[in-house]
């Protein structure tokens, strides 16, 4: 007889981002990137999620393990710097991407 007990996985808990679930986030952000004809890839390995060109195609590569905040982290401030003024974006993509956007510009307080 096996000794050993089996591990059961706990339900991961979600964060609601501006109505809307991590998951739904990401799916929805991935969305977005293909109507921009932008790849995404999801990796294994050490390396810093971003998006980058390889010859004519734009690609988003990220972490295969990343949890989901930092996916939206990353898809959040690659698509500060896209202009997305000609296509329908989710208002709440478009606030996550506004947030990223003043953080950016935003200066450290000097004290």
């Amino acid at each position: 007889m096996d000794s050993r007990k089996t591990k059961t996985k706990r339900p991961r808990k979600t964060t609601i981002i501006h109505g809307m679930e991590e998951e739904q986030v990401v799916q929805a952000f991935e969305t977005l990137a293909m109507t921009l004809n932008i790849e995404v890839r999801y990796e294994k390995g050490d390396f810093r999620s971003a998006m980058c060109r390889v010859g004519e195609e734009n690609l988003i590569i990220l972490q295969k393990d990343a949890d989901p905040l930092k996916k939206i982290n990353v898809f959040a401030k690659e698509f500060c710097n896209i202009n997305l003024d000609d296509i329908y974006v989710f208002p709440a993509l478009k606030n996550i991407i506004q947030e990223m956007k003043d953080s950016e510009n935003s200066v450290p307080e000097v004290k």
